[in-house]
Formats: C-alpha cells, sequence, structure tokens
C-alpha cells in the first residue's frame, strides 16, 4: 500500500511515516529535505508530475499549512500565501493524486478550525476553510474522507511569536509529534471520521 502526506518535511509528517506501519510512505514539502520529495504543493502542474511518478495511492494525508498570528486583518499581506497552502493545496492534491477506490483521505485541520478565535484570525478562516472542503468531498464523493482537529504540539509553529505567558498556558495541554501522529493512524483505521482536540476536557475524541 502506499500513502502520501502533504507537508511531509515537518514534525508530524515525519512521525505520521514512522508509524504508517505497512505502508510505503511518500513524504511531500517544499523544503529541501532527507527523504522528502521536494514540490511546491500549491503549484498543480508540479503535483501533477510527482503523482504521476508515485502512481495509485491508498492513503492521503494533507498536512500542508502555514501559520500567522494576529486578528483577521493584522495577516492582510498573507492571506493569499495562507489559502494556497491551507486550502488550495488540499484541494489540488485530492484533485491530481490516483486515489485507489477505497482509499482514505486524511484533511490534518486544527482545533482553530472548530473553536473560532480572533487570534489566529486569517488561520482560524482557512482551516475552517479547509475542513469545510473534507465535509463537501465527503457528502459528495467518498465517506472515507476524515479530518483531523489536533491541538497544539511540540514544533516550530507552535513556538512562534508567542508570549512567555500565552506559552506557560499552552504548554499545559500541548503534546509531543509522536502521539498526535499516533491518533491520526488511529483515526485512519477506524470507522471514525473526525478526530477533535476538546479544549474545555484537554482531551482528544473520536467522532
Amino acid at each position: 500500500m502506499k500513502a502520501v502526506i502533504t507537508g511531509g518535511g515537518g514534525v508530524l509528517g515525519r512521525e505520521l511515516k514512522k508509524k504508517l506501519h505497512g505502508y510505503e510512505v511518500y513524504l511531500l514539502d517544499k523544503v529541501k529535505v532527507k527523504d522528502v520529495i521536494q514540490v511546491d504543493v500549491t503549484d498543480e502542474a508540479s503535483l501533477v508530475d510527482v503523482f504521476k511518478k508515485i502512481g495509485p495511492i491508498d492513503l492521503l494525508i494533507n498536512c500542508a499549512g502555514i501559520m500567522r498570528r494576529g486578528d483577521l486583518f493584522d495577516t492582510s499581506e498573507d492571506y493569499d500565501l495562507m489559502f494556497d497552502v491551507n486550502v488550495k493545496a488540499s484541494w489540488l492534491s485530492v484533485k491530481n493524486a490516483d486515489l485507489n477506490k477505497d482509499a482514505v483521505v486524511v484533511f490534518v485541520s486544527s482545533r482553530h478550525g472548530f473553536y473560532l478565535k480572533s487570534d489566529p484570525g486569517l488561520y482560524s478562516l482557512t482551516k475552517k476553510a479547509q475542513a469545510s472542503l473534507a465535509e463537501i468531498l465527503r457528502e459528495t464523493i467518498s465517506q472515507k474522507v476524515k479530518i483531523a482537529y489536533p491541538g497544539p504540539f511540540e514544533s516550530p509553529v507552535s513556538l512562534e511569536n508567542v508570549s512567555s505567558e500565552k506559552l506557560a498556558v499552552k504548554k499545559k495541554f500541548m503534546r509531543k509529534p509522536d502521539e498526535i501522529a499516533g491518533l491520526i493512524v488511529d483515526l485512519v483505521n477506524s470507522d471514525k471520521q473526525d478526530l477533535f482536540f476538546n479544549e474545555e476536557k484537554n482531551v482528544y475524541e473520536f467522532l
């Protein structure tokens, strides 16, 4: 079986690869790092070429994403970039991947796509849009489309531009990347459709 993970050069993508036993895993990312296929997942022509080389796949995990902090209008200069990476890349991947009949597709959204907040406002908007894209696909194309809404985990993105006070609070419910990867793999292997971080209870739930 073959699996493709976009944004695979990040900490979560690498942990997912370790836990996907029985799969031949392909990591796609714009960054040039070892064991990663370098490709801009927002560029359709480049993505088409990569998927043709990989061939039919059984699992697609849309993990590519970028974060910008601030309210809805603080990060206006990054509007196009954030929608390209957080939404368009997922759309292009599903559109162009050679998915087997029973393939599973996972969209890695964020708790910010569920709990909408003023900061990070634009990030929340893109992650909500990404989850909505997954829901449309689930209702119209395949029931095997799943959504993960992870909370914070230890990564450069989670720690970027966070004040010491907010970081102290965040660390109380921050998880290790390998734990999040394990939960996503559990979602893949289950009959559940969503993985949800319940902020009020500080627990993960399968829905």
